[in-house]
């Protein structure tokens, strides 16, 4: 069969009539028997749609924008329909139907698939041990879709905040969310259970991070760096003041309570030895 070299665009079969009698047509995406962009709930199944005219017929194929395969194992699909069973997180992504028939220039449709998916929490470490005056840094990570609020906390207090001696950072791609909480100058109070927590539309999740002390302390650790974070101290502290010297006790702590039970000691002695002078004069 002989085919005539006149080429003919969309605007032209629309236009000139002597188009319509041309053998080679490009091809052309039909957008109303083609899908739009599609959000979806992972674990559904998910259907997309491709058409398009031309002459000869063109062939249709599907690829992903960032090349990652279509199916199991396929960077490129065949045909007019793209079937994904039980669609996850991983699916993802922006798609392309391409439309071909040897006649210059191929075309292509851009669809975008949102894939929604309640907050899920992992920690690479859940048990974390630092020396006092030490830095330290605690790690969360969440995926969610539509993008999760996330936030640090702990048991009976509020939300951490940047700030003081707290550094909290967030690394954001696109479902995914590495949360990290850098604690600085480690002081008693700081040991414990941290919380990071992840919410969205479709639900909230949280997972737990254990802080614990270690036998070292770091050589650069001074008690009085208590002081600096009095203002955040929920815990009760004892202020004594000893040959000019002032410390802020954590009164939960053995061994300044030991400290504490030597200042009363010695306080008790000299009351003794005052009652015991002016009994004898």
């Amino acid at each position: 069969m002989r085919f005539s070299r006149v080429v003919c665009s969309s605007l032209d079969l629309a236009t000139d009539p002597s188009c319509e009698k041309a053998d080679i047509v490009p091809p052309d995406i039909i957008e109303e028997l083609s899908s739009s962009d599609i959000i979806a709930r992972e674990g559904t199944n998910v259907t997309l749609k491709c058409a398009a005219k031309g002459r000869p017929e063109p062939k249709l194929s599907w690829c992903r924008k960032d090349y990652k395969p279509v199916g199991t194992d396929v960077i490129i699909h065949e045909g007019n329909i793209l079937k994904i069973k039980k669609a996850s997180r991983l699916h993802m992504g922006v798609y392309f139907c391409v439309a071909s028939n040897g006649v210059a220039p191929a075309v292509s449709r851009r669809i975008t698939l949102q894939v929604n998916f309640p907050p899920t929490v992992w920690i690479p470490n859940q048990l974390i041990g630092a020396n006092l005056g030490s830095n330290v840094t605690l790690e969360c990570n969440t995926e969610s879709y539509p993008e999760s609020i996330n936030y640090w906390t702990r048991h009976e207090s509020g939300v951490i905040l940047p700030g003081g001696n707290y550094d909290v950072i967030f690394k954001v791609t696109t479902y995914g969310t590495k949360m990290m909480l850098t604690i600085r100058h480690v002081v008693h109070k700081d040991y414990g259970v941290y919380l990071c927590f992840a919410q969205n539309s479709l639900g909230a999740t949280e997972s737990t991070i254990l802080l614990y002390a270690t036998g070292d302390v770091d050589p650069n650790y001074r008690e009085d760096r208590m002081k600096v974070r009095e203002s955040d101290e929920k815990l009760p502290t004892t202020f004594i003041k000893i040959f000019g010297k002032e410390e802020v006790i954590d009164s939960g702590n053995p061994g300044i309570l030991c400290g504490i039970f030597q200042v009363v000691i010695f306080i008790l002695i000299s009351l003794v030895t005052s009652a015991l002078h002016q009994h004898y004069t």
